[in-house]
């Protein structure tokens, strides 16, 4: 289990990272950090959590490169991901 696992639940939703509002940017706040105070809202109720970091890496890094030679399909594929 990641320490997200022991803090969060399904469905919430985090607003802050020790205070700075989020964006979309939670990788971004949680980087270098052992401990974080999250402001999460769960079942429309806003709650503080810690979180601690056991210095794991739970995600798999993915990354889209465009192919220099392409079928058609994987071009639209590209494009669609992209947003073009």
């Amino acid at each position: 289990d990641s320490p997200a696992d022991k803090v969060l639940s399904k469905d919430d939703e985090i607003l802050s990272v020790n205070g700075i509002n989020l964006h979309n940017n939670l990788e971004y706040f949680l980087k270098d950090k052992e401990k974080a105070a999250l402001t999460i809202r769960r079942w429309g109720k806003v709650i503080e959590r810690n979180i601690e970091s056991d210095g794991k890496n739970y995600f798999k890094k993915y990354s889209i490169q465009k192919k220099s030679i392409a079928s058609e399909f994987e071009k639209s594929g590209f494009k669609s991901w992209m947003n073009q």
